[in-house]
């Protein structure tokens, strides 16, 4: 069974590639690696990425997997002060 934390990493990592393939894709920079140039590689065997990818989708770098992590800790915060805010 997948663990929480697992989950929420790996959920994390695909939104951040589909965001560098979004920037790549309009011309913004490259923020990742083509799992077609990395299917061999064992670290991403068992990756969500590689499961669901046919080639196209970004491996993402630290730059935008950082960012993807710091964006999720600031909404996770907001989100939690406005259920307290509402007595959820």
């Amino acid at each position: 069974m997948i663990e929480n934390s697992e989950l929420k990493a790996e959920s994390l990592k695909y939104l951040a590639g589909y965001i560098a393939w979004q920037l790549k894709r309009k011309g913004k920079g490259i923020f990742g690696t083509p799992t077609s140039q990395c299917y061999n590689s064992d670290a991403l065997k068992d990756s969500w990425i590689h499961m669901l990818s046919r080639g196209g989708l970004l491996i993402p770098n630290d730059e935008i997997y950082y960012a993807v992590l710091n964006f999720n800790t600031i909404f996770e915060r907001n989100v939690q002060k406005l259920l307290e805010k509402a007595d959820i």
